[in-house]
């Protein structure tokens, strides 16, 4: 599916307590690659999206990302293997060049029906 900031769809990824690198001027990029392939080591991101927006709402960042429906084909649903589901990685690269991993977790990417 498509996921865009014009339709109400795009995703958005909420850090509460955000005590990161200051977001003023910095560009985020989200990857996403199968639980399967990080557990192995040496993971290539299966996608990699560039924020379209990462801003301080109060004392939480948010930052958003657009996703074509191409992107997000190219991601292995689960089930029917659990290890297909995804982790994500987060990072920040501030104005001043500064690069930091603001947040990690999980993913699972569920199949379209029909």
């Amino acid at each position: 599916d498509d996921y865009a900031a014009a339709a109400g769809t795009a995703l958005t990824l909420t850090i509460a307590g955000y005590a990161g690198p200051n977001l003023e001027g910095a560009t985020a990029t989200l990857r996403i690659c199968s639980e399967a392939e990080y557990q192995l080591g040496g993971a290539e991101a299966d996608l990699e999206v560039a924020a379209t927006s990462a801003a301080m709402d109060g004392d939480d960042a948010v930052f958003t990302f657009e996703l074509t429906a191409a992107q997000t084909a190219a991601l292995a649903t689960a089930p029917p293997d659990a290890l297909l589901n995804h982790v994500y990685q987060l990072e920040v690269a501030t104005a001043a060049g500064k690069v930091a991993t603001v947040s990690t977790g999980s993913v699972t990417v569920v199949g379209r029906i029909g």
